[in-house]
C-alpha cells in the first residue's frame, strides 16, 4: 500500500515538472473531503483551510473527525474520533508534497472498532468498558489540488503515537473487587497508517 502511494505521488510530481505556463497563485482556500482510514480509523470528514501562500509553499490547517451514536443523547455515544493540526505543502501547479503535525483524541465504549490502540483481554472475557486514547500524529504524502478550486485528492502516510486509557468493567466483575472507578489500564502504542482522501476545494470569497 505504501509503495503504491509513493509511486502515485512521484509520477504526479514528475508530470508537473515539464515546461508550462505561469502557475496561478493558490486561491482555493477551503476544502472539505472524506478521508478513508487514517486517524479516523474507518473514515472521517475533514476540513482543510489555506492560511497563507509563500511562493511554492502553502501553510494550511486541518481538522476532522467521526462519530457513531446509538440514540440521540451524549450518553449514547459508541465511538468518536477528533483530530486537528497544521502543516505545509510544497510544489507548483496541481501536484504537491505535504507534511503536517497534529493531535487526536478518541473514545469507544464496549468495542474497539475505532480505538487507536486495541488490546486483547487476557482473560478472554467479552470486551466491555470505556476506552480513550490521545495521540500525536504526522502526515506525509501527496495532494492533488487545483489552484482555483475543484477536485481534491490526497494520499498520505500517517505515523501515530498514542497513549490509551481503559476503564475495564469486565475485569472488575471477574476479580470481584469493589474498587471505584473500575480498573484503569494505561498503555503506549505506535502505528503506521495510510489514508486516501477525496473532496472538493472552494475559492475564497472576493
Amino acid at each position: 500500500m505504501l509503495r503504491v502511494l509513493l509511486a502515485v505521488g512521484l509520477f504526479a510530481l514528475a508530470s508537473e515538472a515539464s515546461p508550462q505556463d505561469t502557475i496561478p497563485p493558490q486561491t482555493a482556500k477551503h476544502t472539505v473531503y472524506l478521508e478513508a482510514y487514517g486517524p479516523g480509523r474507518l473514515m472521517a470528514i475533514n476540513y482543510d483551510r489555506l492560511l497563507a501562500p509563500f511562493g511554492n509553499w502553502n501553510l494550511y490547517a486541518w481538522g476532522g473527525g467521526m462519530a457513531i451514536m446509538n440514540g440521540f443523547s451524549w450518553q449514547h455515544f459508541l465511538q468518536y474520533n477528533v483530530h486537528l493540526g497544521t502543516g505545509v505543502t510544497y510544489g507548483t501547479g496541481k501536484s504537491r508534497f505535504e507534511f503536517g503535525l497534529g493531535l487526536g483524541t478518541s473514545y469507544s465504549r464496549d468495542a474497539h472498532v475505532f480505538c487507536l490502540t486495541p488490546y486483547l483481554n487476557p482473560d478472554g472475557a467479552t470486551d466491555k468498558g470505556e476506552h480513550r486514547a490521545n495521540s500525536l500524529l504526522a502526515r506525509m504524502g501527496y495532494r492533488y489540488q487545483q489552484p482555483e478550486g475543484g477536485l481534491f485528492l490526497q494520499a498520505l502516510v500517517i505515523p501515530l503515537w498514542a497513549a490509551h486509557y481503559e476503564l475495564d468493567e469486565v475485569q472488575k466483575a471477574i476479580r470481584g473487587t469493589d474498587t471505584k472507578p473500575p480498573f484503569l489500564k494505561i498503555g503506549i502504542g505506535a502505528e503506521l497508517n495510510a489514508s486516501l482522501g477525496i473532496g472538493w476545494s472552494f475559492p475564497r470569497q472576493k
